[in-house]
Parts: C-alpha cells; structure tokens; sequence
C-alpha cells in the first residue's frame, strides 16, 4: 500500500515535462553562472563553485522544495481532488507519508542534478572527482529533507501556502543570517551552509556577489553536529505534526480555486 502511493506520486512528480522544465532552470542557472565566473575570474575554482552555490543553487533547491511540499496535500485542495485522495482505503497516516517521501526524493533528484550540473560546469569531469561537489550532495540531502518537511506543515496551515514557503526560501532566508545575535539559527540556508565547508574569499563587489556573501552569514560558526541535528529535527517534527494535522482534518474542495 505505501509503496503503491509513493510509485504512484513519484511517476506524477517526475513526469518528463515536469523533469525537462527543471533541467531547463538548472541549465540557465548554469549558463548565468558559468558567465559569471569568467567575468570574476573564479572559473574552474572551489571558491567560485561554493559561492555559485551559496548564491543560486540552494536557493533554487529551496523553490524546488516548495513546489513540491506544497504538491502533496495543498496541490489537491487547490485542484480540488482532495476529496478523492482522502476517501481511498488507505490510511491518512500511510498516505501523508508516501507522498511526503515521494515529493522529497524529487527534490533530492533535481537539486543532485543540480549540484552535479554547476560542478561539471566549474570543475569539468573532476567534478567526479572532487570532495566539495559529493559534499554537497549529502547537504542537499539534508536540505530536501528540512525544506520539504517544513513547506509540507506550511501548507497543512495556510491557504496559498506556496507564497508563504517562497516568502521564507527568498525572503526570511535571505535577511535572517545577516541579522545580528544567534538568529542565524533560524535559518536552514545557514545550516547547509555550515555543513558544506565552502571556502571564503573575496570577489569584486557586485550585486550577485553581495548576496553571496551574505549567503553564508553565521553558518562558519556553527558546529557540524548542530547543524545536521537540526536539520533532521525540522524534518521529524514538521512531518509528524502534519501527519497529526492532516489525520484529524476534514477537506473539502475549495471554491476560490479557479
């Protein structure tokens, strides 16, 4: 039965047309990227690729997450098959958690294509062959996982919860690690960041390489252990309380959808 949803919602989210537009973004990405690293100089670096990835690939990690997250129950509202999904004879518990597990190894997929796409196109075919870039692999894992799980108990709260999750992947993440005090913290762009160990350096003052620089914030100061168990917290605790959420709502199909 779990495995039967999880196939089911992982073919709807890994569709060809969905998969070729997210290759698409991650291409252009990479083509921005690659022009900006000539310009800087930094092309073929590690300090150019952890700062590529600072600055544009776990941000669109975190909008891959939201799409998704807010896919698995929030997307059937809007779409008003809800009321289908809920009344198969499959427990909520069940359900909640193959699609939540679904939506997050999509995310996982993209954002490992992703890191393997802005390695080969700073580092070539040693991309394979370079710590930082399987590093990242691991923290996108982790990302996924803490994204996913928090976007997923986002939408179980709010109506167009895509807004509120791009509010916080762009907005609260952005300001948050810059902000003084521990409230870096708060942030799990600060934890990713902390856990790949990409090297600081300086570039010329631009407007990407500002928010670069502001990407990493507090996270060189925070321990590794700190930052791999709070990812994983946000990830159990906000899919447990939607499990709990989502076991004793009741859903309707929403009128305002059109």
């Amino acid at each position: 039965m779990f495995s039967y949803v999880y196939l089911s919602t992982l073919r709807e989210f890994l569709s060809l047309r969905r998969l070729a537009i997210w290759l698409i973004a991650i291409l252009g990405v990479a083509a921005l990227g690659f022009a900006w690293l000539r310009l800087s100089g930094k092309l073929g670096t590690e300090l150019g690729y952890g700062t590529l990835m600072g600055i544009m690939g776990f941000r669109l990690m975190a909008l891959v997450a939201a799409v998704f997250s807010t896919a698995v129950i929030a997307g059937e509202v809007e779409q008003k098959t809800i009321v289908y999904l809920v009344t198969r004879p499959i427990p909520r518990p069940i359900l909640l958690a193959a699609r939540s597990l679904a939506a997050i190894s999509t995310i996982v997929v993209i954002g490992v294509v992703m890191v393997l796409v802005l390695g080969l196109m700073n580092f070539g075919l040693q991309a394979f062959t370079t710590p930082m870039v399987w590093r990242d692999v691991l923290v996108v894992i982790l990302g996924a996982m803490a994204y996913g799980g928090l976007f997923l108990f986002i939408s179980m709260l709010l109506n167009r919860a895509f807004l509120f999750c791009l509010l916080f992947a762009f907005g609260w993440e952005t300001f948050v690690p810059q902000m003084p005090g521990d409230l870096y913290y708060a942030s799990i762009l600060s934890h990713m960041q902390a856990l790949t160990l990409h090297p600081e350096g300086s570039y010329p003052s631009t407007a990407l390489s500002n928010l670069g620089s502001s990407a990493s914030g507090g996270a060189a100061v925070i321990p590794a252990w700190a930052s791999v168990t709070t990812l994983l917290a946000i990830f159990v605790v906000a899919v447990g309380l939607s499990a709990a959420w989502f076991q004793q709502s009741e859903y309707v199909p929403r009128e305002d959808a059109e």
